[in-house]
C-alpha cells in the first residue's frame, strides 16, 4: 500500500474501525481523516482527525488518497458511493479498496 500512497499528504480512510491504520499512516507523516459510522476508539493521535459520520453524508473534498478498509461492501448503492469517493479526491488522487476475497 505504501507505494500507492507515494506523494500523498491528505488521506481519507473510510471504515476506520479502531483507527489503527489511520494512526499508522499519521506516524509516517500523513494527515489522516478517519471516518466510520461508529468509532470504536477516539483517542487523540497527532495527525489524525476522527469523524463519526456516514460516508455518503461526508462532504469534505481535496484528499490525495481515499482508502476503503473492508468497508466498501457495506455502502449501498455502490455506484453513488464510488462517484462520491472520486468527488472527494483531488484530480489524479488514488482510490484503494481493501476488501474480502
Amino acid at each position: 500500500m505504501a507505494s500507492r500512497l507515494r506523494g500523498a499528504k491528505r488521506i481519507l480512510e473510510v471504515g476506520c474501525g479502531d483507527g489503527s491504520l489511520a494512526r499508522h499512516l499519521a506516524n509516517g507523516g500523513l494527515e489522516a481523516t478517519a471516518l466510520d459510522l461508529e468509532l470504536t476508539d477516539r483517542s487523540a493521535h497527532r495527525g489524525v482527525r476522527f469523524v463519526e459520520q456516514d460516508f455518503l453524508a461526508f462532504e469534505e473534498t481535496g484528499f490525495d488518497a481515499l482508502l476503503f478498509t473492508s468497508s466498501l461492501h457495506h455502502i449501498h448503492p455502490l455506484e453513488p458511493a464510488l462517484d462520491h469517493a472520486f468527488e472527494a479526491l483531488k484530480p489524479g488522487g488514488a482510490l484503494l479498496a481493501e476488501e474480502f476475497a
